[in-house]
């Protein structure tokens, strides 16, 4: 496991030593061996056949090539941030599988290339893979990507349903597939002012970049659009469950590889961060992800002092049916138990679902919305619960550009 003691490593072992989904992928002879640019800070729950490895920064194929050489494992768990192209060939080339939570290329490649360093660009490489001759391998599977892409054939067959149509785009008369998200989570511990430090619930840095893109992008008729305005700088007004939300439109990997799948609808994310990010953002807007100091919303800076929820979905919305979202609701208190919050736990269900399924799956290479979305699915809710499902019926039809709501 790569990336072991992240918010993402941290979590997944949690549920790896304390949920039976995880356990169930560690038989009595596994070995896990953890690896991170920087050992643990403090003691972390974990399943007994884990073991930690020397911390060690990897910058190139060749260093995870000759990792691989060392330890000869059967599967590369990467919860880091590293080339995932470069990754995934090593892995091939080793006889492993190999699963991933994005699509990242390495620290050297980002600081020369402005299109590597744009999530929805970079994105584009998933149609141009390496050839693979062994080993699973399944990219972009965590939540959101990973388990959000599947629950738009969940959603499909939702709408279907309660509209009496086929499950089909064009029967649905869809046009906008709208990716949704709010982040409730508070602290009670005071935290430093809102223009000293941006705080958040998954990697502060990582959000930060999607956040301070130049440009805001979304999909549009199975090609990236770029909008007049960066993501931090707008909001845009989408259901959210049960209460309509005002969020940024940020850039992820799932726009891409989606819109290719469904090139006759358009696709955005509206992502409303946690109150403490969103302040924070609001008193500097104009400092560069890397001019700022960040905070963890998890441990092991913060654990048993946090409270609310993360809600993410998909909204299907069409010209005549109105509007359906579909999607889970974690509340912080629940993923306590496993010393991580709700945000991340969410990750970490799509983490094991995909780990299940790729012990399952052929030789290639996969993206979450090839694997068969019910199993998969039901795997996810064994940690989250069943989706929830809300029809609003006689919403009107608008596209990305008319929910635009405010300058910030």
């Amino acid at each position: 496991m790569l990336g072991a003691a992240g918010g993402v490593g941290r979590a997944t072992l949690a549920l790896l030593a304390g949920h039976p989904l995880g356990r169930a992928l560690l038989p009595a002879t596994s070995e896990l061996l953890l690896l991170d640019s920087a050992p643990a800070r403090d003691p972390m729950p974990m399943p007994g056949c884990a073991r930690w490895l020397p911390a060690q920064n990897l910058e190139h194929k060749q260093d995870l090539a000759r990792l691989l050489r060392e330890h000869r494992p059967d599967e590369v768990i990467e919860l880091a941030s590293v080339g995932t192209r470069d990754c995934m060939s090593a892995c091939a080339e080793a006889g492993a599988s190999y699963l991933t939570t994005a699509y990242d290329d390495w620290l050297a490649a980002l600081r020369v290339d402005p299109n590597s360093a744009r999530c929805m660009l970079r994105a584009q490489a998933l149609f141009d893979p390496p050839d693979i001759e062994a080993g699973v391998h399944l990219l972009c599977m965590g939540m959101n990507p990973g388990l959000i892409n599947l629950l738009v054939a969940r959603g499909l067959t939702e709408l279907a349903a309660r509209s009496g149509r086929p499950a089909s785009l064009d029967a649905l008369d869809l046009h906008t597939l709208l990716f949704t998200e709010i982040d409730t989570t508070t602290t009670s511990r005071e935290l430093e002012p809102a223009s000293e430090r941006f705080p958040c619930t998954w990697s502060p840095g990582g959000c930060l970049e999607e956040l301070l893109e130049p440009e805001a992008m979304i999909t549009a008729s199975g090609e990236l659009e770029v909008l007049s305005h960066a993501p931090h700088r707008a909001l845009y007004e989408a259901r959210c469950g049960d209460e309509l939300i005002r969020g940024h439109l940020v850039p992820h990997e799932e726009l891409v590889s989606l819109g290719a799948m469904y090139p006759s609808v358009d696709l955005a994310y509206c992502y409303r961060l946690p109150p403490a990010s969103e302040a924070a953002l609001a008193a500097a807007p104009d400092r560069k992800p890397a001019q700022w100091q960040t905070r963890r919303l998890y441990p092991p800076d913060h654990l048993g002092d946090l409270g609310g929820f993360n809600r993410v979905g998909v909204l299907l919305c069409s010209h005549t049916l109105g509007e359906l979202w579909i999607g889970w609701q974690t509340a912080v208190a629940d993923a306590l138990a496993y010393s991580t919050n709700a945000t991340l736990m969410q990750v970490s269900a799509g983490v094991l679902a995909g780990w299940h399924q790729l012990r399952r799956a052929s030789p290639g290479i996969y993206l979450p919305e090839d694997l068969d979305s019910s199993p998969t699915l039901g795997l996810a809710e064994q940690l989250l619960g069943s989706p929830h499902v809300i029809w609003d019926r006689h919403a009107p039809a608008r596209s990305v550009g008319a929910r635009r709501v405010d300058l910030v």
